[in-house]
């Protein structure tokens, strides 16, 4: 696998070997990336010792089936509180695991996802804590995150380098306590059963750096607000 995918909240970018949970990295050691990638590339499927090692690591590392039980208690800790779960079925091997999730969540739709809705997200799983989460969509998606809001965000802390438009779906809203639309047009968007708030346009695409970050502002106190709306 060399693109990109999504389990629960975790993502997975293996050609940029990162995987981030709510946009944010998790640190891990090459071996511990390899072992979470052909798990998550097997998602609820019982995988043995012999067939993680094979797929993980081999012909670049040889090592014993019991290696894998080594590296699964090094990965363990770092997916605490991610509603991932590396599952032991004793004598036959390991399993992912999506959990289910209670915490209220919130989607962000703009037009092409490469801006303003990308940008919103990240700040609310940033104010949010762990207490709530969000998820962005496009309704025509571009091919990448605009480069100004790459820029502006990482000058507050938040990397966005790996982040990739998708498209708005119907099935995205399903059980969002929030959908936020940032300029969508009425035509493109979907009749959906959950609340719906518009935020306006507050377009990025071919703004100057400088109103690149007054947008950024500018979202990052309606997220607040939005944060404290939720009673989290």
């Amino acid at each position: 696998m060399d693109g990109v995918i999504e389990v629960g909240r975790l993502r997975i970018d293996a050609g940029a070997r990162r995987a981030d949970i709510d946009g944010h990295e998790i640190q891990m050691t090459p071996r511990e990336f390899d072992l979470l990638r052909v798990l998550v590339e097997n998602e609820g499927k019982v995988m043995s010792r012999d067939r993680i090692l094979a797929g993980a690591w081999s012909p670049r590392f040889v090592g014993e089936p019991k290696t894998v039980d080594v590296h699964v208690a090094w990965l363990r800790p770092k997916l605490e509180g991610s509603g991932i779960r590396v599952t032991t079925l004793r004598g036959v091997g390991y399993r992912l695991d999506v959990l289910g999730d209670s915490r209220p969540r919130v989607l962000f739709v703009c037009v092409d996802n490469g801006g303003r809705s990308q940008m919103a997200a990240a700040l609310f799983n940033r104010h949010a804590g762990g207490r709530a989460w969000a998820d962005s969509a496009g309704t025509r998606p571009a091919t990448r995150v605009q480069p100004k809001v790459v820029e502006v965000m990482r000058e507050v802390g938040v990397d966005l380098r790996a982040a990739k438009p998708r498209l708005m779906t119907v099935g995205l809203t399903d059980g969002a306590a929030r959908v936020i639309t940032m300029g969508c047009a009425d035509g493109d968007f979907p009749v959906v059963s959950a609340p719906v708030e518009d935020w306006g346009p507050l377009d990025a695409g071919g703004q100057s750096l400088e109103t690149v970050r007054l947008i950024r502002d500018a979202i990052d106190g309606r997220v607040r607000l939005l944060v404290s709306s939720l009673a989290i």
